[in-house]
């Protein structure tokens, strides 16, 4: 983690993403809207990972580390 992160556009990306899975989550199977929004909702998680993955995946680590080192650190998304 050696340049400086914009968590303000990090919490505008996870609020985005969380918002898309909340939609789904509303959204009954057979609407005709559910594939739709599904695929944008992978296509949020994708470009979360590619751009906080690593500075996350980081910080998670440094984390359970200190507290909780027996227990495998997951993806940021899970």
């Amino acid at each position: 983690m050696t340049e400086a992160m914009d968590t303000a556009k990090l919490n505008e990306d996870l609020i985005a993403l969380v918002g898309r899975r909340n939609l789904l989550a509303s959204l009954d199977y057979n609407d005709e809207a559910y594939d739709q929004v599904e695929e944008e909702m992978h296509d949020l998680e994708d470009d979360f990972i590619e751009e906080y993955g690593p500075y996350l995946e980081e910080a998670f680590r440094k984390v359970h580390q200190e507290h909780c080192p027996d227990e495998d650190v997951l993806l940021p998304i899970a």
